[in-house]
């Protein structure tokens, strides 16, 4: 997994009028580096695109790399070694000054780690920057840095990463020092571009340079058709040029600025009236002054359908308001028809920022495989005089591959976990329905069908491989599959065997959520279990994550191919090491992600070469199985495991068993006589219950958990009155109903316990019926002077209704769940 960074367009600047002191231009600088990985030239740059973030963040423009591309690969190439040559293409685009160099990406070192790869690369970068107006060298210098990853991209991009930004501090902090000495990074050369002038008026403007005494040179470079390009060496640089202009020539004005560059127009702003004043403007009335428009990722359909992709910023450079504009906006092929929106009204002088949103054409994106750069055309229409004027503004938009991921959200992976898909859908109910879960009944559910669907894909023969994604232009991408695409290629990377597990347990109601770190995720998914009866997923606690009052599963899921178990306690010491350290670490439910982002509508496709049922049933067996015995095994021969032993037998129906285990702990035990009076409860046999129950209130008056129990006793008995008492005597101990809804376990967990008997009809205990009889205890006002005496209670009646409703002893999962809901004291 990889996390990204991004760049932003620049945009052009505002008109600048002389008489308004206008603020210091930002520098615009052309970064051209000569990447390689392995030797091998890529096209997704990560190192320049570090370099240029650093630049973006310390104020300074940029030349789009869009526009870089377009140019000559042999006139790049050259002027790596050619400063006069760099001078020339970064005044082609507009450029202050131009880096180049090479950044070189080799791998170091490949060793597996439990099974996972773990790749090592090194960075090599060596810069120039060339001032273009002088051609001058005004910073040169070289660095490298070597980082380590699961994947191969991941690991280059962290390692150009780092020397670009280690590279961009030092650049940075020359350019400042050259700033402070000259005032300048050109220093007092100007390069001055003068459109809409005949050749007599480019002679009067010539004489009157050449009267000025701060002019120590100008030379004419150049005509580009109907302008004429100057350097102009200036005494004092721009910020004097600025201050002397109305003094050199009346005859012009300044029409756009930049760090060491003036545009100059002929005649006088203002001076011509009506049409004759705007056709001479180089500034629209009303103007587009920035598009900020992000590379676009079809996996994100369904966000872009209902959140703004982009926004737009437009300007009114009139003197009066102007109304009704319409804004209308298209990307040619992969839109149906173009977006239009109103703006009712833009004041005189005003700017505004408007949101964009888009509604694209699925099916071309679902076409797209492989990173597209198009055009994104951006029209203003509105009326002045009478008259329809148009404004447009073309701008490159770069469309990635259906399965590219940015990490700048991490959220954006739900798009691509897909639970409804066929695909995931038939290998999922295939695993499940395969396994014959019914002989493991004293799991949770959730665990079984989540060993069984691992099971599956285990079988499958799912293989880690790590990611073919690099970083392209703006950012550092990550490649994901669908997981109905996983579940044909048969291999994948972090990224890829997550979502295909998430995707399979979300399609049976197992939430799940994502562990995330700086450079790998993996799953954990909700076992459906309250967090105190945690020893019924797994006896080793070290091995469960706690979230939302639930036990929650960590898998990893790169060891597709190895038992579950193996899986699990993998995932489990990468979940405490990553939250201990703290290394981008963070937990993101798949329901939170599908608020912004809901599963993509791009998938499609059907599962083929999934194993036999006979092969699944048997491998989920075994790995029932591990899990059995390591619930057996596992123990320290304390008090507390002995007794967690007691309650799994007695989940299992086994009374007799649990009572005989306890016989070797000591009898005055408030934890042994409560365990023996909730085993005593379960297998019917009431009046030992009470006896055991009295006996551990005696021992332990203070534990209100033990009154639950005694509440719990009476209740099924038909008590209800003094099974509210005792819920009232328990809540008080706790210290209200919150604690005691967290030693119930039903805080968040919905218990469903039912048995049905001739004589009883359909007999229901849920958590809303607990919640019911605490809300009574609440209301229940004491007595004074009143307590309950333990040693006098007695039952109304002895049958358990529960027990005795004609299900329990034939039905372990009931057993199981009245388990669940007893209060064990450990």
């Amino acid at each position: 997994m990889t996390k990204s960074i991004v760049c932003f367009f620049s945009f052009l600047l505002p008109f600048v009028a002389i008489a308004q002191a206008p603020a210091q231009p930002k520098i615009k600088i052309m970064v051209v580096l000569q990447e390689t990985l392995d030797g091998k030239p890529v096209l997704r740059k990560s190192v320049s695109t570090a370099l240029e973030k650093n630049l973006l963040e310390a104020g300074y423009d940029l030349v789009d790399q869009t526009q870089i591309e377009k140019l000559n690969e042999q006139d790049l190439a050259a002027s790596r070694n050619n400063p006069v040559k760099a001078a020339e293409l970064g005044k082609q685009s507009g450029a202050e000054i131009v880096i180049n160099g090479i950044a070189e990406l080799n791998l170091m070192d490949e060793k597996e780690i439990y099974g996972v790869l773990n790749i090592m690369y090194e960075c090599q970068v060596d810069v120039k920057a060339i001032n273009t107006s002088t051609a001058e060298l005004i910073y040169s210098s070289n660095s490298s840095s070597t980082r380590a990853a699961q994947g191969k991209m991941k690991a280059a991009a962290d390692a150009g990463k780092f020397a670009a930004d280690k590279l961009a501090k030092e650049m940075i902090d020359k350019f400042k020092q050259r700033v402070q000495s000259k005032g300048s990074l050109a220093g007092s050369t100007i390069q001055l571009k003068i459109s809409g002038a005949t050749n007599q008026q480019l002679q009067e403007f010539e004489k009157s340079l050449a009267d000025r005494k701060q002019v120590k040179s100008y030379v004419l470079r150049y005509m580009d058709g109907p302008a004429a390009v100057y350097d102009l060496d200036y005494e004092g640089g721009l910020t004097a040029f600025r201050t002397d202009f109305s003094q050199i020539t009346r005859n012009f004005s300044i029409i756009g600025i930049g760090s060491n560059r003036a545009d100059l127009k002929f005649g006088q702003f203002g001076a011509a009236k009506g049409d004759e004043a705007l056709s001479m403007l180089d500034e629209p009335p009303v103007d587009i002054i920035g598009f900020d428009f992000p590379d676009i990722f079809p996996a994100n359909l369904s966000y872009y359908a209902s959140n703004p992709l982009g926004s737009l910023s437009l300007k009114n450079n009139l003197d009066q308001d102007m109304k009704n504009i319409k804004i209308r906006i298209n990307i040619p092929d992969y839109m149906n028809l173009p977006v239009e929106q109103i703006l009712p009204v833009l004041k005189s002088g005003e700017m505004q920022s408007l949101p964009v949103s888009l509604i694209f054409n699925a099916v071309k994106l679902q076409e797209v495989n492989k990173e597209v750069f198009t055009q994104a055309k951006i029209e203003i229409i509105y009326f002045l005089r009478g008259k329809e004027m148009i404004r447009e503004l073309v701008r490159p938009v770069v469309i990635h591959d259906r399965n590219a991921l940015s990490w700048n959200d991490p959220r954006a992976v739900g798009a691509f976990i897909t639970p409804t898909n066929r695909a995931v859908a038939d290998a999922t109910r295939k695993f499940i329905n395969s396994a014959g879960r019914d002989s493991f009944k004293e799991f949770p559910v959730n665990l079984k069908n989540a060993v069984a669907i691992w099971s599956g894909l285990n079988l499958s023969k799912i293989n880690y491989i790590q990611d073919p994604r690099s970083a392209s232009s703006a950012q550092v991408l990550d490649y994901i599959q669908y997981p109905n695409e996983m579940l044909n290629s048969k291999s994948g990377d972090c990224d890829d065997s997550s979502v295909l597990l998430a995707s399979c347990l979300e399609n049976v109601n197992i939430p799940t959520a994502l562990i995330l770190t700086s450079d790998h995720i993996f799953i954990m998914f909700n076992s459906g279990v309250a967090e105190k009866n945690w020893d019924q997923v797994s006896p080793v606690k070290e091995n469960l994550v706690f979230m939302d009052g639930n036990v929650w599963v960590p898998v990893e899921t790169t060891l597709m191919h190895l038992p579950f178990k193996t899986a699990w306690e993998m995932g489990a010491k990468e979940y405490q090491s990553a939250k201990a350290s703290d290394s981008g670490f963070k937990v993101l439910k798949t329901s939170e992600t599908w608020t912004v982002f809901s599963p993509s509508s791009l998938e499609s496709g059907v599962a083929t070469g999934l194993p036999a049922e006979d092969l699944v049933s048997t491998g989920f067996k075994k790995e029932m199985a591990a899990l059995t015995a390591e619930g057996e095994a596992v123990g320290d021969g304390s008090q507390e495991s002995i007794i967690r032993l007691a309650k799994l037998k007695a989940g299992q129906s086994d009374f007799d068993g649990a009572f005989q285990i306890l016989t070797a702990l000591d009898s005055a035990s408030a934890s042994v006589k409560n365990a023996k009076g909730n085993i005593s409860l379960l297998a019917g046999k009431t009046e030992d219950a009470l006896s055991w129950f009295k006996k551990s209130m005696i021992a332990d008056p203070k534990d209100g958990g033990l009154d639950f129990n005694m509440g719990f006793l009476f209740y099924f008995t038909g008590d209800t009155a003094t099974a509210v008492e005792y819920f009232a005597s328990g809540m008080e101990k706790l210290g209200g109903e919150e604690k005691a809804s967290e030693v119930l376990g039903i805080n968040l967990t919905e218990l469903g316990l039912s048995t049905r008997g001739a004589d009883k009809g359909n007999k229901q205990v849920s958590s809303t019926e607990i919640r019911g009889l605490m809300q009574k205890a609440l209301a229940t006002k004491k007595r004074p002077g009143h307590t309950i005496k333990k040693e006098d209670a007695k039952l109304k009646d002895s049958k358990n209704i529960l027990a005795y409703g004609g299900r329990l002893s034939a039905d372990p999962t009931q057993a199981k769940s009245l388990v669940s809901l007893l209060y064990w004291k450990f």
